[in-house]
């Protein structure tokens, strides 16, 4: 699969939540589609569940000017908006071939809500409690040749899906968690090519989402053929903001970037903070989150001391922001010199 140009990636990306959706239903173009407010649903016949979300942090009224250099794109006026418009372009391109080639499809879901918390996807749930599928696939993260899990994990599964070059990396929260909690079916979340997400430093790197689209397409010609079901979790994915998960005490992996294409690495196991046993990299250095805090913008985890708290009237506590976001949307700042207190100014978001 070639991709000659970048037209139907560029419309995907700038177009409205309302006009996602006609895209989705227009090229889907069929009668068998569950449609509603907040999700839409497919149902396929192979044993697997693609899944992005529609949703962004975008600004509905901000203006979009993309400038694509060297197959990677950006916003020239702000926040790209590809978390996760880049999983949504993903499915689409992905059942267009199978169609093109007259292959068996797996489903497709498209949820809304995703960055307040699953909202769509928890009303799909409600709706379809039962999805005869083995392994719901999610392209909702950041970088290249990863993948994440919220859940307990089946050690076939992880084997399965790394089997197509998916290496494990550590993550927060996506709305594929929800599902797999409802249901006990595993899910996983692979890399869309998008770094610096909720940023205006946000980028997305064309060959490396064509890189999960490629591997996607082989997993479905080979799909997992049992249901090694997820073990329930007392897992929360709402923290005080209604939106991603807590870090307190949650263990935080950081990895060597440079090895970017999924090579293999040596591997042990531990009992990670849901308390199921998984396996890791033996190679790789281990902090913990009471030194790490979670930036309300960008998701990213940084150093307390590489933060600053803010106030947010309307939340009525404290939000954390890294400096490299404070310096991004300092407009957004202001300073309250009664209590010597950074707060976040909601006339300018």
């Amino acid at each position: 699969m070639k991709m000659k140009d970048t037209v139907f990636l560029e419309q995907v990306i700038k177009a409205s939540d309302e006009e996602i959706s006609n895209i989705i239903r227009n090229t889907f173009n069929s009668s068998e589609l569950e449609v509603s407010n907040s999700y839409i649903y497919f149902k396929g016949s192979i044993p697997l569940l693609l899944q992005a979300h529609i949703d962004t942090v975008k600004i509905p009224t901000t203006p979009i000017d993309l400038e694509i250099t060297n197959k990677i794109i950006t916003n020239k006026l702000g926040i790209l908006g590809t978390d996760d418009r880049a999983g949504v372009y993903a499915l689409l391109e992905i059942y267009k071939k199978l169609v093109r080639e007259g292959k068996a499809l797996p489903s497709f879901l498209f949820t809304d809500g995703e960055e307040s918390g699953g909202t769509g996807m928890e009303a799909f749930a409600i709706v379809n409690p039962d999805i005869y599928v083995n392994l719901i696939i999610a392209i909702d993260r950041q970088g290249v040749g990863e993948y994440v899990t919220y859940n307990h994990l089946p050690t076939e599964v992880r084997k399965y899906v790394e089997s197509f070059g998916f290496r494990n990396e550590r993550g927060v929260f996506s709305d594929c968690m929800i599902l797999t909690e409802e249901t006990q079916i595993p899910s996983v979340n692979v890399s869309a090519g998008y770094y610096h997400q909720h940023s205006s430093r946000e980028k997305l790197h064309i060959d490396e989402l064509y890189l999960t689209i490629y591997r996607i397409l082989r997993m479905i010609n080979n799909p997992i053929q049992e249901l090694y079901k997820s073990k329930p979790t007392n897992y929360s994915y709402k923290n005080r903001y209604g939106t991603y998960g807590t870090s307190t005490g949650t263990e935080i992996t950081m990895y060597n970037k440079d090895n970017d294409w999924g090579e293999s690495r040596g591997h042990s196991t531990r009992t990670n903070q849901w308390g199921w046993e998984e396996e890791y990299d033996s190679t790789e250095e281990v902090e913990y989150a009471e030194d790490y805090a979670q930036c309300c913008i960008c998701s990213e985890f940084h150093k307390i001391s590489e933060t600053i708290e803010v106030w947010d009237e309307d939340e009525k506590d404290f939000l954390t922001v890294c400096y490299e976001c404070y310096d991004a949307f300092g407009d957004s700042f202001g300073w309250d010199d009664k209590t010597d207190t950074v707060y976040f100014d909601n006339s300018k978001s």
